[in-house]
């Protein structure tokens, strides 16, 4: 069976009665199947499912040459010998295995110098003891087998009968490079690494191949290079077991927090915990969730979802289609299909930027004339949002959280606050109505509109999450802007402006932010802890890196920095401990503590105790991870209880990972509670204008008669800053900063001017009465 031993020659094809065209196109086929084959294996997430779809992988490509032969003798035969021809091929054999092993040395070497340390790579294959066993044997043995036959016994022997043994041995090796990018995913610092490495092993592969033929020492060379996994491998099997083994979370109010309900594999259902919550009392006919999506349609909830979300609204879904509301870019998308009117000629530069257009809309009042298309959209709009109004009318909200039996609270979906992030939502729609309506001298159906907003924004604070309390306070900050427009562009009666002030006292309160932390982001954080972290660790926590250059490549230069910092913090207790030593009671009850002591934060009776416990809490967490970036603390307890202290680590990592921002939700429920002060002081200054023909000189003139007593400001616990200007005045709170800056807040700066760099943030209602 053996062919005599060329060094520098070609195979000619011809000279076998085949075109080198064939030889070629076989060639490529076979190259394009295993690449494929290959892509299909990798870029799932196959998991513990893995060794099996690469033992079959693998069985095809070494298959894939001998179907080949078979079907084309003369084009893609090729030689297949097993044992070296004589002994003394055994001493080279020995000589090879050394050059492999001091150059992969000298290799690894040349990588730490020029990157400073050894490329990190990522466990891919299985977690669980028996899959770990059957990726071992897939490296060790089905693998050097498979691609010897296939590069060695195949692609070499086809690209021989093409070109000289020289340009093929090169090729062939550059070819088994590259089929390598995938093992550490493609393009990154490990890929390329392993991807030089099997180059160069091709390349010393291919050359016994072409002098001595025989395949048997290559299979053996090549599993001797790979079982440098063997270790690697055994600690994962040793942690695997150890996992298998840990101890199940126990159920207590300490460690879960809820008891019930439960997953049918006795893990707590955490979404299913909320829905109870929320939905509790609730009625199809007290829910306004239910007119909401009757207004808005159900595109937002996804197909798969659609069926169970409106069965547990106690509703059937809406039609497809319908007359449902339109938000202002997809409006204007439509329009810029249609044929343009005359009349809006003079917005198209603008069609492209909802934002843009409807910004002037919610800051003054405006009529049909100036902004043409907005009203047209508004019109259009008119029949939903009605259903939107009597939705806000219903006392309740709830929508369902729907992930599923496998699916993960932290990934949920909330459709309805998507909505809201979209330009020109319903609440940009009843602000903008609103304003129309004030520019038109309709002020009741304007006053309608912007209760009907600080009513949608209570609905939503009802929320289990804070995402859902933030969005309620955006929504409440744009309102009170409007009021204030409203105020000085409209001249109120003092019997119309006391209704109007009756309304706004008789709103119920926005609901508590500390309800989103006690319940819903405590609640998903345990259930990345007990459902994620718990069942996968440690390759729940990976790929952070790729999350890095995922919001870096999105505009987020400081979240990737922060994720590559957690990233290499975690990379050497991922080292250390694996995923075999973790008490996960103690890791559960350091986030229990950790949110009771957000909740009593929220809970703090004024703004200056509360901030002050805000940072202690951001003073412990950047020491917590300062901490969790050192080793030394990890390495100094060694002595003591290892379970203990590697559980206390992995707690301090994922509150490091997952820990909410909490100052921001409290500075912009801080921010909505104060424009809401100031706007109901800008109505109790009007009324007072009203009575007396000018505004007061101070605002201690409005108690008793128009404010049972002036309000304090939030930040900084002092009075209101308030003077007139001209026939008009300025209200303002000195926001955030608890710093006066004169009246000047956001909407001051000026990228021009140099301004955004200032640290003004004073929440300001000016009134300008014309002379």
């Amino acid at each position: 069976m053996a062919a005599a031993s060329r060094d520098d020659t070609t195979l000619d094809a011809d000279d076998n009665g085949c075109h080198r065209g064939h030889v070629f196109g076989i060639l490529i086929t076979a190259l394009v199947v295993v690449e494929l084959s290959k892509d299909i294996l990798f870029s799932a997430a196959h998991r513990d499912w893995l060794p099996a779809l690469l033992w079959v992988c693998q069985g095809m490509i070494a298959c894939l040459p001998f179907l080949l032969a078979k079907l084309a003798p003369k084009a893609a035969g090729f030689d297949i010998q097993w044992f070296p021809a004589s002994r003394r091929h055994w001493g080279w054999f020995l000589g090879m295995a050394v050059v492999l092993i001091v150059s992969k040395g000298l290799i690894a070497a040349l990588v730490v110098t020029i990157l400073g340390q050894p490329p990190s790579t990522p466990f891919i294959g299985p977690v669980t003891p028996t899959g770990i066993v059957f990726w071992a044997v897939a490296i060790l043995v089905v693998g050097p087998v498979t691609e010897e036959i296939f590069f060695r016994g195949f692609v070499l022997e086809q690209l021989r009968k093409l070109t000289s043994s020289g340009v093929a041995l090169l090729v062939q090796s550059v070819l088994f490079g590259l089929s390598h990018l995938y093992a550490r995913g493609l393009f990154t610092a490990p890929a390329l690494v392993e991807s030089v490495w099997a180059c160069w092993v091709g390349l010393i592969l291919g050359l016994w191949r072409i002098r001595f033929r025989s395949l048997l020492p290559l299979v053996l060379a090549h599993a001797l290079i790979n079982a440098g996994a063997i270790v690697p491998l055994k600690a994962r099997y040793d942690q695997a077991i150890a996992r298998a083994n840990q101890k199940f979370p126990a159920i207590s109010a300490e460690t879960t927090f809820i008891t019930g309900p439960l997953r049918s594999d006795g893990y707590p259902d955490y979404a299913a915990a909320l829905n109870q919550r929320c939905s509790r009392g609730v009625t199809p006919e007290t829910n306004s969730a239910v007119l909401f999506w009757n207004a808005m349609g159900p595109r937002e909830i996804l197909d798969s979802h659609r069926e169970e979300y409106f069965r547990m609204l106690g509703v059937g879904p809406p039609p497809k289609t319908g007359d449902y509301f339109i938000n202002l870019d997809e409006f204007l998308v439509q329009r810029k299909s249609s044929p343009k009117p005359a009349a809006a000629a003079k917005e198209t530069e603008t069609w492209y930027d909802a934002y843009a257009l409807l910004e002037p809309a919610l800051r003054k009042p405006w009529s049909a004339e100036d902004f043409p298309v907005l009203a047209q959209w508004l019109a259009a709009n008119e029949k939903p949002l009605a259903m939107i109004v009597e939705a806000s009318r219903r006392p309740r909200r709830y929508d369902p959280l729907v992930c599923g039996e496998k699916g993960r609270l932290v990934a949920v979906l909330q459709p309805v606050i998507s909505l809201f992030h979209q330009p020109g939502n319903v609440a940009d729609a009843l602000v903008a109505r609103a304003l129309l309506c004030v520019g038109e001298s309709r002020v009741d159906e304007a006053w309608e509109d912007l209760l009907a907003c600080h009513r949608l924004a209570r609905l939503l604070g009802q929320g289990p999450m804070a995402l859902d309390a933030s969005v309620a306070r955006s929504v409440e900050e744009s309102v009170c802007a409007a009021e204030r427009a409203l105020v000085e562009h409209s001249r109120l009666t003092a019997s119309r402006i006391a209704a109007m002030r009756e309304d706004l006292a008789r709103l119920p309160p926005m609901c508590d932010v500390a309800n989103a932390f006690e319940h819903g982001e405590r609640f998903t954080y345990l259930d990345i802890v007990v459902n994620s972290c718990f069942r996968d660790w440690p390759v729940s926590i990976s790929g952070l890196e790729r999350a890095a250059a995922y919001w870096e490549k999105d505009g987020f230069p400081d979240l990737a920095g922060e994720l590559r910092e957690l990233d290499t913090a975690i990379k050497p207790l991922l080292r250390d401990i694996g995923d075999g030593a973790v008490d996960w009671d103690i890791v559960l009850r350091m986030g229990n503590s950790w949110y009771d002591r957000i909740v009593d934060a929220y809970r703090k009776p004024t703004r200056s105790q509360q901030r002050e416990a805000f940072n202690r809490l951001d003073e412990e967490l950047r020491r917590l991870k300062a901490s969790m970036r050192s080793t030394t603390s990890l390495h100094a307890r060694r002595t003591g209880d290892r379970t203990e202290t590697h559980s206390e680590r992995v707690g301090q990592v994922l509150l490091a990972m997952f820990s909410p921002t909490i100052t921001a939700h409290a500075e912009l429920d801080s921010r909505a509670k104060m424009m809401f002060e100031l706007t109901r002081l800008a109505f109790a200054l009007e009324a007072y204008r009203a009575d007396h023909g000018s505004y007061p000189a101070r605002l201690t003139d409005l108690a008793p008669a128009y404010v049972r007593k002036v309000p304090k400001d939030l930040f900084n616990n002092a009075e209101p800053r308030y003077c007139q200007e001209g026939n008009g005045y300025v209200l303002y709170s000195v926001g955030s900063n608890e710093k006066d800056d004169g009246g000047r807040g956001f909407q001051n700066g000026s990228r021009q001017a140099g301004t955004w760099e200032k640290d003004w943030d004073d929440l300001v209602v000016r009134v300008a009465v014309p002379e």
